[in-house]
Formats: structure tokens, sequence, C-alpha cells
């Protein structure tokens, strides 16, 4: 269609679009500026549309908008196969990358998509991103992967220049870390590089694009056939014996391109210069050059460096998670997963968005979303209390508490540092509920479900403050979430047992209860909470962690009644090591 010439028919295509549903549009329509690119601008402000959306209807575009029910609201990289769009999924309350394969046409691209979705698919590790799902929309085939917030390390050492050295140990440790797990699996990576490789905001960092990856199981010769005999791979990084193409290539050679990774951390440049063919020979015969390192990096690091960097695969170490340990007295304080240490930026850096899905290889067409509506402030209900009312009544605390507080625990809710709060909150409520009650990251509430809503406070209440929570609606799915190994910054170990602490009140005839999930919602172990008759209540129990999972708590309202809603409190929340 032809670009609109005026707000009207701007309208029309948004209409068209589904975007923005009519109910939030239609009140709007009248008061817009009569320039197109003006009433487009005024509803980028409002969080009805985003830029990208924005942008695509200015031209004319009112279809793809959405791929299968995924809402695509930015678009993250491009190539020359397709794209990667930022999304959202229409009824899931979860923040995606969507990959997108545009060339379906030719047989050994289309093979390679579906062969990363199944790779990645297999794997599930805090060091690995995430596949969650993927299928084809009409002539669309496209991958559903985790969204990280972050830069890619290339694009950290292009802007910040080479790593501090703590950083680059810990960086290259959680990436062998991730490799362990899919060598334990049957991967390897092949593809392992500065670019392919991703630090989140709280210090992660994630393995990337399993389009090169390739089983190790001599049953498995799909990725061989795909091959053809020809050599993958990118130069600066790439095996002695990934060069020559050996059949036999294996765990190895993900630990010698680990390796030049972190040489291009210390350093801020390739192992290798000269052309491509020149870097290739020079993997194969030339001794890695650590003068210039000398002085600045630690001798001991340095030999980690040397050992990873070997020519025969049988002089290197044998498996990532040698590389783990003997990376670790050089990662500084943290360890796994710790907070990169503070740098000045140059001015020529900028930060990079990252998407988390195929290093920088796919793209397609366009696509958007009505998930930013989820942005704006919650709407009161009617029939209900709104924000701001008087909050419900809660019990004076017993004298003590039933169960001691754990010594050094992992994690503990603080309700003295919460800012009050009262808000309804409907599916498409506040997208970023930190942004509007002041919780801290890794903690925030959500209507899980289509057509869900619930009301939820932090209620100043006998000298401190506690969470609050009601369910508005029959299908009881509204809660507060705890990224426990994300954004809170906890670390669990594999098959170890903890315990979790609850401190709770209800409202007569409620009940409640404390889930652990893992990131893909999978129930690992739930408590439940039944009914105090509107006493404290504090009780425990165990879990232990899976293996390569990483968990986030729920804490739900089990309890419905329409002229009535019953509260559910929270005050303490608490997770340490089982005795």
């Amino acid at each position: 269609m032809p670009a609109p010439a005026s707000t009207p028919e701007l309208l029309a295509l948004i209409r068209k679009s589904g975007v923005v549903p009519a109910e939030c549009l239609d009140p709007l329509a009248a008061a817009l500026p009569p320039d197109p690119t003006q009433a487009a601008a005024v509803l980028v402000k409002r969080r009805l549309l985003t830029e990208f959306q924005a942008k695509l209807l200015l031209v004319g575009r009112h279809k793809g908008f959405r791929i299968g029910p995924y809402l695509l609201t930015d678009v993250l990289g491009r190539g020359g196969m397709g794209a990667v769009y930022k999304a959202d999924h229409a009824h899931l309350d979860r923040q995606v990358a969507v990959k997108v394969l545009t060339d379906h046409t030719d047989p050994i691209t289309l093979d390679r998509f579906h062969r990363e979705a199944r790779s990645a698919a297999a794997l599930d590790h805090p060091n690995i991103v995430r596949t969650h799902d993927g299928g084809r929309d009409g002539d669309v085939h496209y991958i559903v992967l985790e969204y990280v917030d972050g830069r890619t390390l290339d694009h950290i050492i292009e802007a910040d220049g080479p790593l501090p050295t703590a950083d680059a140990a810990d960086a290259i440790a959680q990436a062998a870390a991730g490799l362990q797990h899919a060598h334990e699996r049957g991967f390897l990576h092949r593809d392992i590089k500065p670019a392919n490789l991703i630090r989140a905001t709280d210090g992660t960092v994630k393995i990337l694009d399993m389009g090169l990856a390739r089983s190790t199981d001599k049953k498995d010769s799909l990725t061989a056939n795909l091959d053809r005999g020809a050599v993958v791979g990118t130069a600066d990084y790439m095996s002695p014996e990934q060069v020559m193409n050996d059949p036999t290539l294996d765990i190895r050679s993900d630990i010698y391109s680990l390796g030049a990774t972190l040489f291009a951390l210390l350093s801020g440049r390739p192992l290798f210069g000269g052309s491509t063919v020149s870097k290739l020979a020079q993997h194969q015969l030339k001794t890695p050059d650590l003068t210039d390192l000398k002085g600045k990096v630690p001798s001991g690091l340095l030999a980690v460096l040397k050992k990873m960097l070997e020519k025969r695969p049988a002089d290197r170490y044998q498996t990532p998670a040698e590389v783990v340990a003997a990376l670790r007295p050089w990662r500084g304080k943290g360890g796994s997963g710790s907070q990169p240490t503070p740098r000045h930026r140059k001015t020529s850096g900028r930060r990079w968005p990252v998407w988390v899905a195929a290093g920088v290889l796919l793209v397609a067409g366009g696509t958007a979303a009505s998930l930013l509506l989820w942005d704006r402030p919650a709407q009161p209900v009617a029939g209900h209390p709104p924000a701001g009312s008087a909050p419900p009544t809660l019990p004076p605390p017993p004298q003590a508490r039933a169960t001691a507080l754990a010594v050094n625990p992992l994690f503990r809710l603080d309700t003295a540092a919460l800012e009050p709060f009262r808000v309804t909150h409907g599916r498409r409520g506040a997208k970023q509920p930190a942004l509007v009650t002041g919780l801290p990251n890794g903690i925030g509430f959500q209507a899980y479900k289509a057509d869900v809503t619930g009301e939820f406070a932090a209620l100043s209440k006998d000298g401190g403050l506690v969470l609050g929570l009601a369910n508005l609606s029959p299908e009881m799915s509204s809660q507060f979430y705890f990224q426990i190994e994300g954004e809170l910054g906890v670390t669990l170990d594999d098959d170890a047992t903890y315990r979790l602490t609850v401190e709770y009140a209800t409202d007569p005839d409620a009940a409640a209860s404390m889930t652990m999930q893992t990131m893909v919602y999978k129930d690992v172990f739930r408590l439940p909470l039944p009914d105090t008759g509107g006493e404290w209540k504090t009780v425990t129990g165990r879990f232990v962690r899976p293996a390569g999972s990483p968990l986030r708590a729920t804490f739900d309202n089990r309890s419905y009644d329409a002229d009535a809603p019953p509260w559910v409190y929270l005050r303490r929340f608490e997770i340490a090591p089982a005795k």
C-alpha cells in the first residue's frame, strides 16, 4: 500500500495491522495531529507503537507484524539469509528473540536452519542461549530464542578495547562451562568467537549461534552431509584440525577456538593477521606470539592460554571443564556470573542491542505487536478498589517467628527496602512492573494468562512492608515472581539441596503457594501455603536444583471470590543451603 498521506490513513493501516487494539486506539484518534508522521510520534511516545512499527506503517506496511504467536517489536540484526527480531509471545509474559529464515528454497540452508533449532533445543544451560520454540508460519521458518539484554564480546572489544584480566578469564570460563554442557550431550560448536559470546547486563556470558554445531554421535551424519567436505568456521578462530577439515574433530577444537577468543579479549585483536588464506596457514604452522601480553597478563594465565592454543589436540586441555578449573584463580571475585569490572568507555563506543540468536546470521520480513501496551501503568478494574485506596488490614506479627533467620542465606527478600504501591494489573498491564512499582530488579508481578487480572501491593503495616496479592479473575493466575538465578544474581549448584523458608499470612478462606520452576516454566518444587485465618505463619521446605536448569520462584494466590477477593501476604522469602 502507498504511504499514508494523513492521520486517518495511518489509523486505517494500524487497524489493519492489528498492532494496537481498537479500544486503545479509538479514544486517541480525534486528538492526534493531522500529519501522519507527527501522529505516529505521539503513539510512539505513548508506547502504543514502537519506533520499528511506526517506521513500517509510515511507508505503507500493514502486514507481517506477527509470526505465529509472536508479536515483533524491533529488528535486532540482519544478514544475507534472514533477520532476528525482538518479540513477545501473544499470550505468555515472555520477551524473546525470533530468528527468521527468508531463503526457504535452498534445501541445504533449510536443513541447517532446522538442525540449529534441534541442536540448541537439546541444550539447557545458563551459559548457552536457550531455544524456546520453532516452527513455520506460511513460508516463514523461525526459531524462538532466549532474549538477552547485553553486548557481544566483539562489540565490547570494539567499543572499550581489551578486557581487564579478571573479566576476560571470567567470560572464557563461563563459555567453557556452556561448552562442557554441550560436550556432555554430544555436541561441539565449531564457531566459538567473540561475536558468538554475549555478556548480559548481570555479567552472565552465554554462547550464541548453534548453526554450525556438529553432533559427535557417529550415528548422526546429518551435519557432515550438509558440510559436503567444506571447511566451516571463522578464519580468525579455527583450530588447526578444523582448517584441515579433520573428520575426527572433537571438543578440543572448540577449546582452541576458545583460546583464540581469550587472546582477542586480552589483546583487542585476533591471534594472527593477514589474508584469510594466511590466517588459516598460521593456525597450522605458526606459534602464537604472546610477547605483547607479558607484563600485562599474569604469567599463570598466559600459561593457561598457551595450553589452550597448542597445535596438537592431545597437548591442550581435554575438556572444557578442565579450562574452567584452570581459569579459576584468574577470575577475580565473584566467579561465575560476576559483574564485569567498571571501565571508562571509548566515546566512539555504543551499546549494542543483543538478541541472542544467530551470531550475526539471519533475517526476514517485518512484524509488530501490541506488547508495548504492557508498559503503560495498569488501570483500575470496575468493581474493585483503585490504586491508592486504603490497603486491607493485616494482623500484627507474632512476638517470635516460628523459624529463625538462616545464617548467610543465598537470598532473602528485604521488604523494608520496598517502595509502597498498590496497582491493579491485567494481562495487558505493565510489562516491566519494576519501573512502575519500584520493585528491585529481578522481582516483579504478573497476571500470567490471558484475561487474568490481579491486584498487587507493597503495604506499610505493623512497622514494615509486606507484599500483598489478590486474584480478581477465576483463572487464579496472578503472582509475584523472583528471578533467582538471573537478575537476582543467586547461583545454585547442580543436584544440591536447598531450604526454602516462607513467612506469609492469608485472609480467611484464602490459600497460597510458592513454586520453584525452571526458566522454561517446568515445576521443580511447590510449597503449599494453606489458609492461616489471618495469622502469620512460617513454613519451610527442601528442594533439589536440577542440573543445568536455572530457577525462578513464584508466589501465587490460590483463591478467588468475585465479591470480596481475599488477599495473601508475603513478608519473608529466603533460600539457604540445606544442612
